[in-house]
């Protein structure tokens, strides 16, 4: 419309490798099945604009660690790993917002905005670290609250 623009957009997919010579094939790293962005922008009055990014997709996979063989030799732990990719961290969620101010001259026009990546502050699981005897793991997480303030010049 005049004052909103948007959309929508969703993909399934499905990213499975050939581990065992093409006896069974198995989910690989970059499997995510489902990955879903809705975008939306509505024109305010005052040449100001709001707009909202909502974005969800399936966890990241990770190769478990079932345990591990401590080297005396070495002072050292050796991981014991599960199959390969068979263990999906939790899905993704995050919410972004953005203000747009336009001040429009003769031959150009200045943009200021404010972009809040991640308002809900969503703990988003990236990857899967271990301690150093594998006896105990954390989720390494994305970015928390992250405002940025900027400027934007047109001609």
């Amino acid at each position: 419309t005049a004052s909103f623009v948007g959309w929508v957009a969703y993909s399934l997919s499905r990213f499975e490798r050939d581990y065992f010579g093409g006896v069974a094939f198995a989910p690989g790293p970059l499997d995510q099945p489902h990955n879903l962005i809705v975008v939306g922008s509505f024109k305010l009055a005052w040449e100001l604009s709001l707009g909202l990014r909502l974005r969800y997709a399936s966890g990241p996979l990770v190769t478990p660690v079932l345990g591990s063989l401590f080297d005396s030799s070495g002072n050292y732990s050796v991981p014991l790993p599960g199959l390969p990719w068979s263990q999906r961290l939790k899905d993704f969620f995050q919410c972004d917002l953005r203000i747009d101010k336009r001040f429009v001259f003769d031959a150009w026009t200045l943009v200021v905005y404010l972009d809040v990546q991640n308002v809900t502050n969503q703990q988003n699981p990236e990857a899967l670290f271990y301690n150093h005897n594998y006896s105990q793991s954390a989720e390494l997480t994305g970015i928390p609250i992250l405002p940025t303030l900027g400027l934007r010049g047109e001609w």
